[in-house]
């Protein structure tokens, strides 16, 4: 046996192990395919076997698996599913950031997605992951100082891509949490007061307004720095204890509001006490007296008192008692002057807040307004393109469709002028009898007036006939008055005072 024939046979040999061969053509497709790596005939045979490796916990495989529904099936219905379920391999598998990233390409890609609510929990859930992870410090320098957190990135997507969703305004709140964790103050001021303008009916806007006083009390720098944040964050504070007097959060406010005013006094007492070393004396009183007035509550009280009292004794030294009750006058009434003025200035700046109310109310009611008018629009707009698409599927029928909806409306039109006429009928008719009952009720009341007419000209001649027999009979019996009394007949006259009597006697006569 030579060589080359036991080449030959050791090559048989190996190879009959492997008898299936590694790539395999297609008629279909006229190409060469891997049947490991190329996928199954349909979207669905594809999804339904991936989904199986799934169920059985092959969380690698089964990511392969539905990558090759993405790939080669993007546009089907399975995809927007598969693309869900890659996140959810990713997830298993111990690796949260781009099984963020994979859900993020549902929301881009498939918008109308099923499981969108199901992702951006998902998400949420991966940014309060990365979120409470303790970042390791080597040296005082956390990594973070270099590479961006993961979780800013998380949030930022939920509030830009789901900000309707009722995981926004948390995400929106745990971003600035997370940039005052990383020290930068002034970015988490402005993710908090995007909570309180976009988000204000929710319960993370009053905690919103607190970690913002917070966050402007730690920008200040402390008391060699300027003290507009330190003031931003007193009124800040004031003005959260105001509106929530009875949360448990309150007096944690008050605390951190009495840590400002304590800064704020301490800072000012050493800028008096630096203007006292430079012999600058009125400089030196007026932040003296401006921790009296305004931080009395604090522990620098009592140290801003002495210094009045050193300065007043400095000011007065080499004067006789009357100079000193002179300028102590003139003290007294700049100090007055100076009242009448913080109080002139407090009052402006009411009448300037007030403004500023009365404006931002204005400003709301047209917002509400403009909203309104905004959302007429869209319905009407709404309204208009169901019409058109109406018109277009009345366009897309047929011609004998289209010929019986013509017959159908000559009908309906028809018998509509029918029913018009029949009205038009009925109508004159109804006008006919009620210009007869009228006229009839016309003759009525004439006669009846007539006839009362009649009745009462009656009345009158039987009345004027009763009268003048009256007159009549008065007169006859006024006439046998008078000859009964020339006869002296009593008894006659006496009969005639009774009218009964004098009847008797009438008819005797």
């Amino acid at each position: 046996m030579n060589f080359r024939s036991i080449i030959l046979v050791l090559l048989v040999f190996f190879t009959s192990f492997s008898a299936y061969p590694f790539w395999i053509w297609s008629p279909k497709n006229q190409k060469w395919k891997n049947p490991k790596t190329s996928p199954l005939s349909t979207p669905k045979m594809q999804y339904n076997e991936a989904k199986r490796v799934f169920d059985a916990g092959n969380y690698a495989i089964a990511y392969k698996e539905f990558k090759k529904v993405t790939v080669n099936y993007p546009d089907s219905q399975q995809a927007a599913k598969a693309q869900y379920y890659l996140g959810r391999c990713l997830e298993m598998t111990d690796n949260p950031l781009q099984a963020f990233k994979e859900y993020s390409v549902v929301i881009n890609s498939y918008p109308n997605s099923e499981d969108i609510n199901e992702i951006i929990k998902r998400q949420y859930d991966i940014g309060e992951y990365f979120l409470n992870q303790k970042s390791a410090k080597w040296l005082g320098i956390s990594k973070h100082d270099f590479i961006e957190h993961p979780a800013i990135e998380i949030f930022s997507f939920i509030v830009n891509y789901a900000s309707q969703s009722e995981y926004a305004p948390r995400a929106q709140y745990k971003l600035g949490l997370l940039f005052m964790g990383l020290g930068r103050y002034d970015e988490a001021k402005k993710e908090f007061q995007r909570v309180i303008d976009n988000y204000p009916e929710t319960q993370w806007s009053d905690s919103a307004k607190y970690q913002y006083a917070i966050a402007a009390a730690r920008s200040s720098g402390g008391i060699d720095y300027d003290s507009t944040d330190m003031k931003e964050a007193e009124r800040r504070f004031n003005q959260f204890i105001k509106e929530n007097p009875d949360t448990v959060i309150a007096d944690a406010a008050q605390e951190e509001l009495d840590d400002v005013r304590a800064q704020e006094a301490l800072k000012n007492l050493n800028i008096a006490e630096f203007y006292e070393k430079q012999n600058k004396i009125e400089s030196a009183r007026i932040y003296y007296k401006k921790v009296i007035t305004d931080f009395y509550d604090s522990d620098y009280y009592d140290a801003a008192v002495a210094g009045i009292d050193r300065l007043n004794n400095i000011e007065y030294e080499g004067m006789d008692a009357k100079e000193i009750s002179l300028a102590k006058k003139e003290e007294k009434r700049l100090k007055k002057k100076r009242l009448k003025e913080s109080k002139k200035a407090e009052v402006l700046k009411r009448r300037e807040t007030k403004k500023s109310d009365r404006e931002e109310k204005r400003k709301q009611k047209r917002l509400a307004k403009d909203a309104a008018i905004l959302e007429k629009k869209e319905l009407r707009a709404a309204k208009r393109a169901k019409k058109q698409t109406k018109g277009v599927k009345s366009e897309n029928k047929t011609e004998d469709e289209k010929d019986i909806i013509k017959k159908e409306s000559q009908n309906v039109k028809v018998k509509t002028k029918i029913e018009r006429k029949t009205e038009k009928a009925k109508a004159k008719e109804a006008k006919r009898t009620a210009k007869s009952a009228k006229l009839e009720m016309k003759k009525a009341a004439n006669l009846a007036k007539k006839a009362k007419k009649e009745s009462a000209r009656q009345e009158k001649q039987r009345i004027k006939a009763e009268r003048r027999k009256r007159k009549l009979r008065y007169k006859h019996m006024d006439a046998a008055k008078r000859q009964a009394l020339k006869d002296a007949d009593l008894n006659v006259f006496k009969k005639m005072t009774d009218k009964k009597e004098w009847r008797m006697y009438d008819e005797e006569q």
